[in-house]
């Protein structure tokens, strides 16, 4: 029974009074921690990542040596993360196609890209619609290199690019097929350094290209590396890229030969941007378990296109080499960019 005197009845409404604090209390506490944990559950994500399976979109046509590699170092990739990393082609727009839909992506690590460099490097110049930049992207690493050249028919009497410089000047109107802009304006820019003209035959791919080199009907064409599928019908006169390659070591590059150019041109992995560090990191140890693995070391030397492993900051300082390189040719030629 409540004590009869004013100060009983003071007694009994303080001690309702500190109930009621300590039970707001102890809600807005309850509340902070809350709040705390659903801004802060970036690590554990980043722990526990990937919890489902990766699409990986390759930027070409199924079957293509890009679409090779990328599936074999899918596979492998997908041992070393527990978690099965499926490959989805996205062809179009000479690889820039693929780009634009990874910007779409959520940044999250489920989704990641197999790109050659020169779409991200070179296509934006060429194509109004390709309206991103090198840093529109995260960058994972590089997967290998491509290995680009000038190729003639196995009959032809010049067997280096020295002398088929000496007999496009002997011989004006030289034919060379091209298949992408870019290989169109590699070409441009050796008639503008060694004052020569050729007439430009366009083809719908690499392998007409090539097809076109077998039947003797064009003189010379870029090969991105498909010429080595027809080693006694047509011949690599020059290696493209800094560095000789591997399945000819015997034939010099553009610089050798007295041509200041190369296009080294790599099969690069990124995300989208915004992709956690975390994440990228573990993304990034996967593709170099991938360089590592003898499955992929046997299909590169298969189709002779060698692995070059490069970290995520090496594989960026490579595009911005890349990026300078095809701004020089570019600025030579005269091609308006963006």
């Amino acid at each position: 029974m409540a004590r009869s005197d004013p100060h009983g009845i003071a007694d009994n409404e303080n001690g309702n009074t500190e109930e009621t604090m300590k039970r707001t209390l102890g809600a807005f506490l309850l509340g902070i921690s809350a709040c705390l944990g659903a801004i802060a559950p970036a690590p554990a994500q980043a722990e526990s990542f990937p919890e489902k399976p990766i699409t990986l979109y390759v930027a070409y046509r199924a079957g293509g040596g890009t679409d090779t590699m990328g599936r074999v170092a899918a596979k492998i990739m997908g041992d070393h993360l527990g978690q099965q990393v499926n490959v989805v082609n996205k062809p179009g727009a000479g690889g820039g196609l693929a780009a634009l839909t990874l910007m779409r992506e959520r940044p999250d690590g489920y989704t990641i890209l197999l790109d050659s460099s020169e779409p991200l490097t070179l296509g934006p110049f060429l194509n109004k619609e390709l309206r991103y930049e090198l840093d529109d992207f995260d960058y994972i690493g590089m997967l290998a290199s491509y290995q680009p050249g000038l190729i003639s028919p196995i009959n032809r009497d010049y067997d280096t690019l020295e002398e088929f410089l000496v007999h496009a000047k002997e011989v004006p109107g030289q034919k060379f097929a091209f298949f992408s802009a870019g290989a169109k304006m590699v070409m441009q820019y050796i008639a503008l350094q060694e004052g020569l003209e050729f007439r430009y035959v366009p083809t719908k791919g690499g392998s007409d290209a090539v097809n076109l080199i077998i039947s003797d009907q064009v003189d010379v064409t870029w090969s991105g590396g498909i010429h080595a599928r027809y080693p006694d019908q047509v011949k690599l006169i020059a290696a493209a890229t800094s560095e000789r390659h591997a399945g000819s070591p015997d034939v010099p590059t553009f610089i050798e030969s007295g041509v200041p150019l190369s296009t080294n041109t790599s099969m690069v992995f990124m995300a989208p941007k915004g992709t956690p560090p975390e994440i990228l990191a573990i993304l990034e140890e996967a593709v170099k378990a991938a360089t590592e693995h003898p499955d992929l070391k046997k299909l590169s030397a298969k189709i002779q296109v060698p692995i070059s492993y490069m970290s995520a900051s090496d594989t960026r300082e490579e595009l911005d080499r890349q990026l300078a390189n095809y701004q020089k040719m570019i600025d030579a030629v005269g091609i308006e960019t963006q």
